[in-house]
This record gives C-alpha cells, sequence and structure tokens, in this order.
C-alpha cells in the first residue's frame, strides 16, 4: 500500500536538499575564540594579511583562529575571494591582522582553496596598518603576485581597467585597488576610451608591483596611460589614498 507524502514529511528532506546546495555554492567556515575578545569592527575596516613565513608583530593580540574551504566550479573560488572571506570573519572578531598558517591552492582542473590562519588584533596606530607587508612568500609558492593599482586625480575621464579578460574596476579621482593574478609572462593590463591602451607585463612569483593608471592627450577626450612606479614610491603614493 502507498503511503501519500504529506508536506510535513517533505518539509526535512527539502532543507536538507537546501543545505547541500549552499554548502555547495558558497565557502565552509568555521571560527573559533580562544582568547581576548574585542567589538566587531566595520565592514570597510583595513584587515593586514600575513602569509606563512612573515613575521608577526610583537604588538598583535590573538584572539582566535579560521578556516576557509572554498570550492566552487565558479571564480569565487580564486584567491582573493577566499581570503575576502577571512577578513570578513576576522573583522566580525575584532580582528584587524590574519597570519596565514597554511593555505592549499587550487588543483589542476579545480578551482578550490582551503585557507587557515589565525586572527589577531594590533593597535590601530601600528605600522602594519599604514604600509604593504614587505614579503609575498605564500603567494610566491602559489605562482601569484600582488598589483597596486592606484589613480589620485582622473579629470573629467573614467575608465575600466582590465587585467587580461577580467575586469578589475573602474578608475577614477583618489581610487586605489589591489589584485591578486597569477604569475605569467604576457599579462595585458589594459583600458579604452577613445582608444585601447595597453601594459605588457611579465609577472613573477610573489612580486608587488605599483602601477599608477592616468590619462594622456588624444585625439578627443585622451587615452590611458599605465606607469610603474617603484616599491618605496608606490607604497607612499598608495597609502595617501584614502
Amino acid at each position: 500500500m502507498r503511503i501519500p507524502l504529506t508536506r510535513k514529511a517533505l518539509l526535512p528532506a527539502a532543507l536538507g536538499i537546501a543545505a547541500l546546495i549552499l554548502s555547495a555554492c558558497g565557502p565552509m567556515v568555521n571560527t573559533t575564540i580562544s582568547h581576548n575578545r574585542y567589538d566587531p569592527l566595520p565592514a570597510d575596516a583595513q584587515v593586514v594579511v600575513l602569509s606563512e613565513t612573515d613575521p608577526v608583530p610583537a604588538e598583535a593580540e590573538p584572539i582566535g583562529q579560521t578556516s576557509i574551504y572554498n570550492s566552487s566550479v565558479s571564480q569565487r573560488a580564486g584567491y582573493d575571494f577566499t581570503v575576502e572571506k577571512a577578513k570578513t570573519e576576522a573583522r566580525s572578531k575584532g580582528g584587524n591582522l590574519l597570519k596565514i598558517t597554511k593555505l592549499i591552492p587550487k588543483t589542476k582542473g579545480q578551482n578550490k582553496f582551503e585557507l587557515y590562519a589565525d586572527i589577531m588584533h594590533i593597535p590601530e596606530n601600528s605600522m602594519f596598518l599604514t604600509s604593504v607587508p614587505q614579503s609575498n612568500d605564500t603567494l610566491a609558492r602559489m605562482n601569484f603576485a600582488k598589483i597596486y593599482f592606484f589613480r589620485p586625480t582622473a579629470g573629467m575621464v573614467n575608465y575600466d581597467l582590465y587585467i587580461n579578460d577580467q575586469k578589475i574596476g573602474t578608475t577614477r579621482d583618489n581610487w586605489k585597488q589591489e589584485a591578486t593574478v597569477e604569475a605569467r609572462p604576457g599579462t595585458e593590463i589594459w583600458g579604452q576610451t577613445e582608444s585601447k591602451q595597453k601594459l605588457v607585463l611579465d609577472i613573477e612569483p610573489g612580486a608587488t608591483y605599483f602601477i599608477r593608471c592616468g590619462l594622456k592627450m588624444g585625439d578627443n577626450i585622451g587615452v590611458p596611460v599605465f606607469e610603474i612606479i617603484d616599491r618605496e614610491e608606490g607604497i607612499k603614493l598608495y597609502n595617501t589614498i584614502p
């Protein structure tokens, strides 16, 4: 004899399927607090990320640990997305420093990252909050590099900025943005107004680049121009932009 399924009987199964779908689409996050407790920080508060081999500043106070397991067929499973999730966890616990303790990059044919990090708190006047960390050892091991883009003044013309086929953002007055990119030769950084202009870089693993985005004279409204700035000057210019 067949027993008809009621809505109540179907509900647990539906919830279970929904949970499986959600876990498959988004990263799994596990955060524990074991030390000092702080109030949550604003969503836009700066969080410094240190690699596995970067030294931890003496004034850093431990708060807890977080782990992110991110597996997805979409681009949201990339390095930047995974680290941003860890930063969000840090801010929610009052942390402004992440010390990566283990990072497992995507494997061939997959887009998966596993990140393990200590959440810490450092004083707001610490130099670690006003300068770029000195090394990118973890990125080098993963065959990645970091690019810091900035545009102090834009005038009347903004333009979209791309790395190869991926849009990074739209340049404008007092604009800055960092990007983590795969280390490989022939990387194209470009923008387009009345014409397309590009900068071709051979990206080295673990390297840090500072690129000033600007505009130069064209036939009508001007065309994009990109300038590589040395590290010391780049840090100063980048940090002057709010």
